[in-house]
């Protein structure tokens, strides 16, 4: 991945509102977020300052916006809202990355 790190990243994606049977509406949801660059292990070979494991990239979301139709405004998300929508897995964010960057 070439992806420029700490530099804010939108990506979007649809949903549903079912009660299991039925898709009563759709819509559209829009992601801001961040990622930080993986890092590096620090082993007795290259640590001066302490060890740590290595880590993975990681990613931040600064905000989630919602929306019915492509016509109106995106709404804010918040509360059990945000929560709800807040829980997509960071391997979803980093292959908006790539493909944005493809």
């Amino acid at each position: 991945m070439t992806a420029t790190y700490r530099e804010h990243r939108t990506a979007t994606r649809e949903f549903e509102l079912t009660d299991g049977k039925h898709c009563f509406a759709y819509g559209e949801v829009r992601y801001c977020f961040t990622i930080t660059p993986p890092r590096k292990a620090v082993t007795w070979a290259n640590a001066d300052r302490g060890f740590a494991p290595a880590e993975g990239a990681t990613i931040e979301v600064k905000s989630i916006e919602w929306r019915w139709h492509n016509s109106e405004t995106w709404a804010k998300a918040d509360g059990s809202l945000y929560d709800l929508l807040a829980e997509v897995p960071e391997a979803w964010f980093l292959e908006q990355i790539e493909e944005q960057e493809a």
